[in-house]
């Protein structure tokens, strides 16, 4: 049987500073390949002509939503516009859990004074 995965795996480094992503595909069993780094070229370019033999990076829509996890794992978010539904959810289950830490602490010191008296 012929397994292919691919998938987009990236870390934050320098003091998460940057991040470096890395795309991965096994297939084969044993066999791994990589995409190795972009590299520019300077070239003169002729006005109004395009450049290139195709684009940068071409991804599927699945292999697009790997990047957009990864960074948003980082911590990366964009500039402006309107927060995600994700966004949104992870604000509320954060705030569900300081409440419930405080409702905590407050249940603690309750139970300490009660005792105490």
């Amino acid at each position: 049987m012929n397994d292919i995965s691919s998938g987009w795996m990236g870390q934050c480094v320098d003091y998460r500073e940057r991040i470096e992503l890395l795309f991965v595909r096994s297939s084969f069993g044993d066999i791994t390949s990589y995409a190795k780094p972009v590299v520019f070229e300077m070239v003169q370019r002729e006005p109004g002509t395009m450049l290139g033999e195709g684009p940068t990076l071409s991804l599927t829509r699945e292999e697009g939503r790997q990047i957009m996890q990864i960074l948003w794992d980082a911590g990366i978010r964009p500039n402006d516009g309107a927060g995600s539904t994700a966004e949104s959810n992870s604000l509320r289950n954060h705030i569900k859990l300081a409440e419930s830490v405080v409702d905590r602490v407050f249940k603690l010191l309750e139970q300490k004074n009660a005792a105490a008296v």
